[in-house]
């Protein structure tokens, strides 16, 4: 199986792991049960999501981690976790433990072998042509958006501390690479600390 997907590749086969998974969608409405090309770049900004495995031209390629990350995060939020604790939950975990979370069958990549490739932009089947269990999802009328879902903005999103993260605008993160990123925990940290000290006077100053 050729292991690098275009972003119209991924989407679909982020369904089919999801449901070999045992995955029963989302409680809350207004939440997507399943993830699609809009909610796969969302993702991205907020820093869910790795930044592509690499770029050829402008078209972006995405590797085995991404779709596992994409079936963590819509288990986590079927747990009723928000997109912000997603990514504290997320934030610097191993691939085991990536891996535990989504909770792929064991043999998921050898099946997904057998799976027919998709070609560029395939994902364009209606939903009537899609198995039952696709066909219950909740459809989410277009004058009304799912909430999790604001129009994004270009925006690089790193945590800091509990409730408080820096938001570099106008920065894409898909062009950052994990070595760019790696430089800032120096002075994030120096941030942290200097909030949660911040915290700590004001809690305990004096009357």
């Amino acid at each position: 199986m050729n292991e690098r997907w275009t972003i119209e590749q991924l989407a679909p086969l982020v369904e089919v792991a999801l449901d070999l998974s045992g995955y029963n969608g989302q409680h809350s409405g207004r939440v997507r049960s399943l993830p699609d090309l809009r909610s796969i770049r969302y993702y991205t900004t907020l820093g869910l999501l790795d930044p592509p495995a690499e770029m050829r031209g402008r078209k972006a390629f995405y590797g085995r981690r991404h779709l596992v990350q994409l079936v963590a995060i819509k288990r986590l939020q079927s747990r009723g976790l928000s997109l912000a604790q997603v990514q504290q939950a997320l934030a610097g975990i191993s691939d085991g433990a990536l891996g535990e979370l989504a909770a792929l069958p064991a043999d998921f990549w050898q099946r997904a072998t057998a799976l027919p490739q998709q070609p560029l932009e395939a994902h364009t089947a209606p939903t009537s042509q899609r198995s039952s269990f696709w066909a219950a999802e909740p459809a989410v009328p277009a004058s009304k958006p799912a909430e999790e879902l604001p129009s994004p903005r270009l925006a690089l999103h790193l945590p800091v501390i509990d409730g408080v993260e820096l938001v570099l605008e106008g920065i894409d993160p898909a062009r950052w690479t994990p070595e760019a990123i790696a430089r800032l925990k120096g002075p994030l940290e120096g941030l942290a600390r200097t909030l949660r000290d911040l915290k700590l006077r004001t809690h305990h100053a004096p009357p």
